[in-house]
């Protein structure tokens, strides 16, 4: 299956996943990020920078990535349920 994730996109999202990764590695704690052009930190917490870290592994795969909330999440009995009987 051909990536819509442009080549470029791909790299940075495998230079991100290094760079973040080796953080990670440090603090159990989650990290602060500063953002391009500010000089105020980003608070973030150590499982929201593992999700961001497993994202830009499948987008430098060249794989589209969708975040859903665990609440969103249909079990195998709620399925049914909501598809259309053919």
């Amino acid at each position: 299956m051909p990536s819509d994730i442009p080549e470029e996109s791909r790299r940075a999202a495998a230079l991100a996943v290094r760079q973040l990764s080796a953080v990670a590695a440090l603090s159990s704690d989650g990290v602060e990020l500063f953002i391009a052009g500010s000089d105020v930190p980003v608070r973030v917490p150590a499982g929201a920078l593992f999700a961001l870290i497993e994202v830009l592994s499948h987008m430098s795969r060249g794989h589209g990535v969708r975040v859903i909330p665990v609440a969103a999440e249909l079990s195998t009995r709620q399925a049914p349920a909501i598809t259309p009987e053919p």
